[in-house]
């Protein structure tokens, strides 16, 4: 069990970098609500966040399976950071 116990810490690490860097993220995206808000822009681009994937997945080199499993995860961070922009003011 050392070796799995050893595997468990390593992912509560990038477990904590991941919070880290979500935090980071819905900080700059409340900002980005208040610029969209101040100047009549619309919150949700569904264009940009398809671009977004495209990138995402040529700079993960992932495929398959795990592909699909980046794409949900950042859809979900795309519809998260809509509820924040929309509610910053």
């Amino acid at each position: 069990m050392k070796n799995l116990d050893s595997l468990r810490k390593k992912i509560e690490t990038i477990d904590m970098q991941i919070a880290d860097l979500l935090k980071s993220r819905f900080d700059v995206v409340e900002q980005i609500g208040e610029i969209k808000h101040e100047n009549g822009l619309p919150i949700c681009q569904k264009e940009r966040e398809e671009e977004l994937l495209k990138e995402i997945a040529t700079m993960s080199h992932s495929k398959g399976e795990c592909l699909s499993y980046i794409h949900r995860i950042f859809r979900h961070i795309f519809s998260e950071s809509c509820d924040v922009q929309q509610k910053a003011k």
